[in-house]
């Protein structure tokens, strides 16, 4: 495990984590046009679905951009962030947790993987 002592290793979770966000955010700004036009954008998106994630939003509040940690939800919460009005600061901080969680336990994972190849 001396892999996870290696500056690069960290070093590339914070770069992948900076892309990360700001794939987000521009997401985000898009979501800030609103539902109409994301629906207009997106008819398969549906009413449905517009409803389901306010209310979430509206239950859970920002929290719920942590869920932005998972690949094919992270869309979906980013935009409809925008779209119900998070504001930037929160949305920043929660969207960064989601991503630095999400690749440091990749890298966690890869560190097993090659001690494991290793052994």
């Amino acid at each position: 495990m001396d892999i996870l002592q290696n500056p690069v290793l960290w070093l590339v979770v914070l770069l992948l984590t900076v892309s990360g966000v700001a794939f987000s955010y521009v997401k985000y700004e898009f979501g800030k046009e609103g539902w109409e036009a994301i629906l207009k954008r997106h008819p398969g998106f549906g009413q449905e679905r517009v409803d389901r994630v306010t209310n979430m939003y509206d239950r859970h509040g920002s929290v719920v951009l942590l869920a932005s940690a998972i690949p094919g939800i992270d869309t979906l919460v980013t935009v409809a962030a925008g779209a119900v009005g998070v504001k930037k600061g929160p949305f920043l901080i929660w969207v960064t947790i989601a991503k630095m969680a999400r690749f440091s336990l990749l890298a966690l994972l890869l560190v097993l993987i090659v001690d494991g190849i290793r052994r």
